[in-house]
């Protein structure tokens, strides 16, 4: 199978690359968190400075890495089926519109599927009941009563809200990840086969 070069010089597979890494890193962290061991450091760091590690070290980093890799998976998605990719971090916005200019014939129930996913990590609807009252409003730019759009700052005071986290949260989000990696993959490989299709007809109708 040939390699689509993009504007940049890469391939679409350096994409899917960079894509999974950031999937299986937050993967990584479930696991390493559900790991019943108590000394979670010991097997791999050599010091006498405790650092053994809790949900609360490892879920923000978990929740960035598996959003920035929905990213990349959706612009690498759309490097195979059009050769080029919207440009931005909204991930529901990114795959609202590679799905409205998607060539490739995909399984509706699939897509569905995978928008429903993203749909869960892009609204964050899972952190409401920990947020609670903990959270404050700034208004710096005097407009929260200007306009319906506005550019007041929520800011959340993570200290308190994390250790409200556990071992079911990470279970929940484990699950998630690898249900929406096994979507992506089975979409991408399909895509990047009708692609390929569609490269070799046309270079035989041209008869090059």
């Amino acid at each position: 199978m040939s390699k689509k070069i993009s504007k940049d010089n890469t391939t679409e597979y350096d994409w899917v690359l960079f894509a999974h890494s950031y999937f299986y890193i937050a993967r990584l962290a479930c696991q390493e968190l559900l790991d019943k061991r108590e000394e979670k450091h010991d097997r791999s760091l050599d010091s006498k400075i405790e650092l053994q590690y809790r949900v609360s070290d490892l879920y923000i980093a978990i929740l960035y890495n598996i959003k920035h890799g929905i990213e990349v998976y959706i612009k690498s998605l759309g490097i195979f089926d059009f050769e080029s990719y919207e440009k931005g971090h909204d991930i529901h916005s990114l795959f609202q519109n590679f799905r409205s200019k998607m060539q490739s014939k995909i399984n509706g129930d699939d897509l569905d599927k995978i928008e429903k996913l993203i749909a869960y990590f892009y609204g964050v609807d899972f952190l409401k009941p920990k947020i609670k009252e903990l959270y404050k409003i700034r208004d710096i730019q005097n407009d929260i009563f200007r306009y319906p759009d506005n550019s007041v700052k929520l800011q959340l005071q993570w200290e308190l809200i994390i250790d409200s986290f556990r071992e079911q949260d990470i279970e929940e989000m484990k699950r998630k990840i690898e249900e929406l990696l096994e979507l992506l993959n089975k979409t991408g490989f399909s895509i990047a086969g009708q692609s390929e299709k569609r490269k070799n007809a046309a270079r035989d109708a041209s008869g090059t």
